[in-house]
């Protein structure tokens, strides 16, 4: 995400978009410093209120392009495997999640499942893209107790094959076989493939399998908007500037930043928001997303005209 690329507070670039926090009016580093609880640092505080400002945008970005396109959020949403009474102690295995992916969706793993033979520490369980000579994308280190597990994975990936193995030699796990749905087609109990609006996509036991991926397939507005900052610039800046008056309202520090009358803060409230608002606006009424059919289906206008005799 964007927000995951701030540095130092005083050469911040928000989505590399060029603009500095000086470029708000009447907002600077000096301020943010103010602004700073008791044992958090300005970069700390800076960091918070950006990524409640960068949260805000993507949530009203949904919103507003509702009024626009058909935003189809969730895609596809399955579990890949069913567990077999064998054990499997023959290396790296797992399973390989291929899928044709639009243009602003991501692949979000919620958990990995398995049944192990004994309790193990500090197991690991690799991603990579493609293959295992592929990128190492995350590794998963977790404690394993005898029996059923399922690990908290919570991450986004956005390559078209995830590849996700565990070494059986060290952490033995029951092997594991292609979960049956409707519309899945089984060239065996190990690879299957099916159709999907948007592409296509199968799953593979990789040497017989151990791991259960329970996942789902969604268009990320936060991709689409991150990679579209520079329609969505000033929008998130003045979203920063009024999480900055916010905070400067209900924050627990009394400086020169910070007191204030009721009737300046709403003034600064309605000026930002103001801003805010018309910069949105303006951003989403340039979108014609036609590079992502899958995500956003256009909302096409009818109208009618009633002709009296």
């Amino acid at each position: 995400m964007c927000y995951d690329n701030y540095i130092e507070l005083h050469n911040f670039v928000p989505c590399r978009t060029g603009l500095y926090l000086d470029s708000l009016p009447g907002i600077d580093v000096v301020m943010i410093d103010g602004l700073r609880k008791s044992g958090n640092d300005s970069d700390t505080t800076w960091g918070v209120l950006y990524k409640r400002a960068w949260d805000n945008l993507v949530s009203d970005v949904t919103k507003a392009l509702n009024d626009k396109f058909y935003v189809d959020t969730k895609i596809v949403s399955r579990e890949t495997s069913s567990f077999k009474d064998d054990y499997n102690s023959s290396g790296n295995a797992g399973i390989k999640l291929t899928l044709t992916l639009s243009r602003y969706s991501k692949i979000h793993v919620i958990s990995v499942g398995l049944w192990s033979q004994s309790s193990h520490t500090d197991a690991v369980i690799n991603f990579y893209d493609t293959d295992a000579d592929g990128e190492l994308l995350l590794t998963l280190t977790e404690d394993l107790i005898a029996g059923r597990n399922t690990l908290n994975v919570d991450y986004e990936f956005e390559v078209n094959t995830l590849y996700v193995v565990i070494d059986t030699t060290e952490y033995p796990v029951r092997q594991t076989e292609n979960k049956s749905y409707y519309g899945v087609s089984f060239i065996t109990t190990y690879i299957c493939s099916w159709d999907w609006y948007g592409g296509l996509g199968s799953v593979e036991q990789i040497n017989n399998g151990g791991l259960n991926l329970k996942y789902n397939i969604y268009c990320s507005i936060d991709k689409f908007v991150c990679e579209n900052i520079n329609l969505f610039k000033m929008a998130f800046l003045y979203r920063n500037a009024l999480e900055i008056t916010h905070e400067r309202r209900y924050g627990e520090r009394l400086n020169e930043f910070t007191t204030m009358t009721i009737e300046r803060a709403e003034e600064l409230n309605e000026y930002f928001n103001g801003r805010y608002e018309k910069e949105l606006l303006n951003a989403v009424k340039s979108q014609n997303i036609k590079e992502d059919f899958v995500c956003f289906n256009c909302k096409n206008t009818v109208s009618t005209k009633t002709s009296l005799p």
